[in-house]
């Protein structure tokens, strides 16, 4: 005989009950009488139920009596109606008078019986965590197990879950948090977990959790605990003990709900339920120092672990029925002083009851300061009496809601190293004792991200340090000082004095200053600013602009919510703004009436004579999706450019996400602040419809000119980047360089307006060869935009439009040929290539194209015609022409070849004519050509080549261009 038990229920059995295969570690002489057992927590529970509406408001206590009756019936005169097909019906729930009595004052309904019904869709419901403790109180969140039938269907559970959320704004109207969550007990009992999200661990923890549900959880309705009728010496043989009483009709299997016994916890779990404390320690720093030591004892004491779940049912089996001794928080506060006595860790002990006593937040130091129910007030007096508390220890907690920063800051120290010291010690303790992690990669990946957005350092950023502390950090003095030896700034929280006083914050940026101080909420309506500046023209007025920004920004300092899906991807831009020049006047170190300025060019990023790029300073305030605040300060020569980097780094390799919101530019005090706001908006404007909404498989670059300086934007890796040049040359070289993919350039508004460039650019096409011609006095520009985009250039000696049209005609077409040698037939790249001829004229200053010209490779021909071939034999190249069936090449002439070439074609002109010699076909030298992959060769290879031959035999005829 292994347990015997004494049951009303089975009338036919002895109070010795034999189970026969019981395991041998079972005592032989134990008798349980199981109804007194269960009326014994029922008692409990119920008297902890009422302690939990004696903290709430009457509106709020209907809330707790209308619970079971919303989801036992569907009433369309009850809170959460959705439809008559909604699943409801409550296991054995009968509703009580107060239950009718709270319906009733909602509506006139009556008649709610107990149902028989031929299934239930709800087995049971508890409320879980600090209802009914010394924890709790009118403003604490419930979070309410909604335990249903695991035999609903996909649609059945949604529609429920649909109502759940009802019931939930329906209790936000009477200022109730409440939190539902759909609960399987076979599946959770199984080990699966739900969802991760800001109110439900996920995967990060099972049966910790289930321990604290256990001594935490009321019972209000439909099937109780089975746990509850396992003696606590019989938890390890917990799955025998209960199938035998239910085999044995001690009890029915549709009275009770199991999620399990509370034997064992596995190792690899503590590490998950370490990192969710530090995950809600971001918001609730107090409660989870206590819940992460809590599994540090745990881990400590492993594997005989004396679980608070089971103390708290020894209790309770051994007679003990007082409230106060089996307060789950009073039991876990006397688990953790247990434990750093015996380690002697006394500074630990200290935080540990000042975060138990802000978590009660029972203000002891004043009577009546907030409502509290007397037994809470009574219980906290006496610990805090065992602790040895003075009456100066608790006028300064219970004044913690207007600390001021310098107390805030080292608290926060404080508590963050606990939690990362307890959480390094859980994940050492994993490592050590579990091969495995149990929580999943993609609740890992959510948590830490969190955790990252929370606590890592970062020079940009804004750390947000009152969360979880204080309301706030409100001071009714500031001053902003300007330190005079170097480029920094300090914040102080007091008015202007003569003292020498310690900063609460000091930052290279005053931008970045103000916004801490603003999200931080130290600065308020009411906040006198002071302003110490070093001979600039940055004052008062300034400042106030600028909170007045971030008050239209963020109002009241407050985050956009984080959703967990948030954390399920890369962090994305939800808000900018861009703050120009604060405190300086670029034009200042200029005479206004100088030569540099005066101009035509009116461009504030490349103003005058002199290009001055008037943008001298920016600050980029960003906000994410992951709840950051960012700051990036930038100065000088490449400043603009790297904060437009910055700016759309965020979403740009994130495909299927909407573009960044645009940031509002703000310039105030400095000489063209409105134009340069308004230009540096119109620049990030264009800039992210470039890269942003016109994505293709092309290759996208825009040209912008800052200053005196040439920048080339692409994209590389999944980033913004950018090639500078201060010679237009150069930029040049970077166009005419081959590209694998069409090579779609924008130019900005305000670039290269001398030059038909933007024109051009505007005109492009991918597989089609266009070659504009503008003819400048005696000489002729020839820009070509070969099938890929890539820029070829030539200024040369004008002769005759015809001849120059139909020579590149023929070109490019023996080009296309040839190139077609190198290209494999079935490559998709193989696309047939137009050939397209403009004319550039200048009217009026503007360039306009004209005469779009067609080929005339079918009318007679008026030029000589030239073609070239070369090889390379070890390093020397040898070239072969053929001039009208004539041909020379390096073997007969050797290096007067050019010479000799000129010389032949110049005698072939009438009246020996001196204008440019064309070369109409050029077979690239075989190492060239084999040097690229198939299909990479382009047009612009050819004319290059063509290019460089053209020069030498022109220098034989010394041309010379005006």
């Amino acid at each position: 005989m292994a347990f015997s038990v004494s049951t009303n229920r089975a009338p036919e059995s002895t109070n010795n009950v034999s189970s026969g295969g019981m395991p041998p570690t079972a005592p032989l002489d134990n008798l349980y009488d199981l109804t007194t057992i269960r009326k014994r927590f029922l008692r409990i529970n119920q008297e902890r139920l009422n302690r939990t509406q004696e903290s709430l408001r009457q509106r709020q206590k209907d809330f707790i009596d209308l619970l079971p009756l919303l989801f036992h019936v569907n009433h369309p005169m009850l809170p959460g109606y959705l439809s008559k097909a909604t699943p409801c019906g409550i296991s054995d729930y009968q509703p009580s008078q107060e239950s009718i009595k709270a319906a009733r004052r909602f509506a006139k309904i009556s008649g709610f019986g107990h149902q028989l019904l031929p299934s239930y869709a709800v087995y049971s419901i508890f409320i879980m965590g600090s209802a009914g403790t010394v924890a709790h109180s009118d403003k604490s969140d419930l979070d309410i197990w909604l335990c249903h039938n695991p035999d609903l269907t996909a649609e059945e559970l949604l529609e429920l879950g649909k109502k759940a959320t009802a019931i939930e704004e329906w209790a936000k109207t009477i200022e109730l948090e409440v939190h539902f969550f759909l609960m399987d007990a076979v599946k959770f009992k199984a080990g699966e977990s739900g969802h991760l999200d800001s109110e439900s661990s996920g995967t990060a923890q099972h049966h910790l959790l289930l321990e604290e549900f256990y001594r935490t959880g009321l019972f209000v309705a439909g099937r109780y605990p089975a746990w509850w009728l396992i003696p606590p010496e019989f938890e390890k043989d917990y799955e025998y003990c209960l199938q035998s009483l239910i085999e044995k009709r001690f009890i029915a299997s549709d009275d009770i709900i199991d999620f399990g016994g509370m034997a064992h916890i596995p190792a690899e779990e503590f590490f998950g339920a370490g990192l969710w404390q530090v995950y809600k320690g971001i918001d609730s720093p107090y409660k989870s120092v206590l819940k992460i030591l809590l599994m540090e004892t745990y881990a400590r004491d492993y594997p005989n672990i004396d679980l608070l779940c089971l103390r708290y049912k020894k209790a309770v089996y051994s007679g003990i029925t007082e409230l106060d001794q089996l307060d789950p928080y009073v039991m876990l506060i006397n688990k953790l002083e247990e434990y750093l006595e015996r380690r002697r860790e006394l500074l630990r002990l200290d935080l540990v009851r000042r975060c138990f006593y802000l978590k009660i937040n029972v203000p002891l130091s004043t009577e009546g300061a907030i409502r509290v129910v007397a037994w809470r007030r009574e219980l906290m007096w006496l610990l805090v009496r065992a602790w040895g508390w003075t009456q100066v220890q608790l006028s300064l907690l219970d004044s913690h809601d207007t600390w001021k920063v310098g107390q805030v800051l080292k608290e926060r120290k404080i508590l963050v190293e606990e939690l990362t010291n307890s959480y390094l010690l859980l994940s050492n303790f994993g490592r050590e004792h579990a091969q495995l992690s149990s929580i999943s990669q993609n609740d890992l990946n959510i948590l830490g991200r969190k955790l990252y957005a929370a606590f890592e350092r970062k020079v940009e950023k804004i750390d947000i340090v009152y969360r979880g502390i204080v309301q706030d950090l409100f001071e009714t003095h500031i001053t902003i000082q300007q330190l005079p030896e170097q480029e920094n700034w300090l914040l102080l929280n007091s008015a202007p004095t003569t003292q020498k006083k310690e900063p609460i914050r000091q930052a290279p940026s005053v931008i970045t200053l103000i916004a801490w101080a603003y999200f931080n909420k130290i600065i308020g309506l009411r906040t006198m600013i002071a302003l110490q500046s070093r001979g600039s023209i940055f004052d008062t007025k300034e400042v106030n602009a600028i909170i007045r920004c971030l008050r239209e920004f963020a109002p009241d300092g407050k985050l956009p919510p984080l959703e967990t899906s948030n954390l399920t991807k890369p962090p994305l831009l939800v808000g900018a703004m861009l703050f120009v020049n604060i405190g300086i006047d670029p034009m200042g170190r200029y005479n206004r009436s100088g030569s540099d300025l005066i101009s035509n060019r009116g461009d504030v990023l490349s103003y005058g004579n002199a290009a001055l790029n008037l943008a001298a300073t920016l600050d980029l305030l960003l906000m994410t999706s992951w709840q950051e605040v960012l700051n990036f300060s930038y100065k000088e020569t490449h400043g603009l450019v790297d904060s437009l980097c910055q700016y759309l780094y965020w979403n740009l390799s994130n495909e299927g996400v909407a573009p960044p919101p645009l940031p509002k530019v703000y310039s105030f005090s400095s000489s063209y602040a409105i134009s340069l706001a308004r230009r540096i908006e119109d620049l990030y404007t264009e800039a992210r419809t470039f890269f942003l909404e016109e994505r293709t498989n092309q290759t996208l670059r825009y040209l912008l000119v800052c200053g005196n300086v040439y920048y080339l934007l692409y994209i590389e890796g999944g980033a913004l980047r950018y090639v500078s040049k201060e010679l237009f040359s150069e930029i040049q070289r970077l166009l005419a360089e081959p590209s694998p993919q069409f090579v779609n350039l924008h130019i900005d508004q305000h670039a290269l307006t001398d030059t038909p460039l933007p024109l051009l650019y505007r005109t492009n096409q991918e597989n089609t060869v266009q070659l504009f011609y503008q003819t400048v006095g005696k000489n002729v520009n020839i820009y070509v935009l070969d099938e890929r985009g890539s820029l070829f250039y030539q200024r040369t000696l004008f002769y005759d439009e015809e001849v120059l049209i139909n020579h590149f005609d023929e070109f490019f077409e023996a080009a296309l040929g040839e190139r077609s040698i190198y290209s494999r037939a079935e490559s998709s790249k193989s696309q047939r290539v137009g050939v397209m001829f403009y004319q550039i004229r200048n009217e009026n200053g503007s360039f306009v194209i004209f005469n779009k010209i067609c080929s005339r490779s079918s009318q007679p021909k008026h030029y000589f015609s030239v073609q070239v071939s070369s090889n390379v034999e070890e390093n020397n190249t040898t070239f072969t022409f053929c001039c009208e069936g004539r041909e020379f090449s390096s073997y007969q002439y050797g290096n007067t070849l050019f010479q000799e070439v000129a010389n032949h074609i110049l005698s072939q002109r009438r009246k020996g004519l001196r204008y440019p010699i064309y070369i109409t076909s050029v077979a690239l030298p075989p190492a060239l050509a084999n040097s690229r992959l198939p299909d990479t060769l382009q047009m612009v290879d050819f004319l290059s080549y063509k290019k460089r031959i053209e020069d030498k035999l022109n220098e034989k005829l010394n041309l010379e261009l005006e």
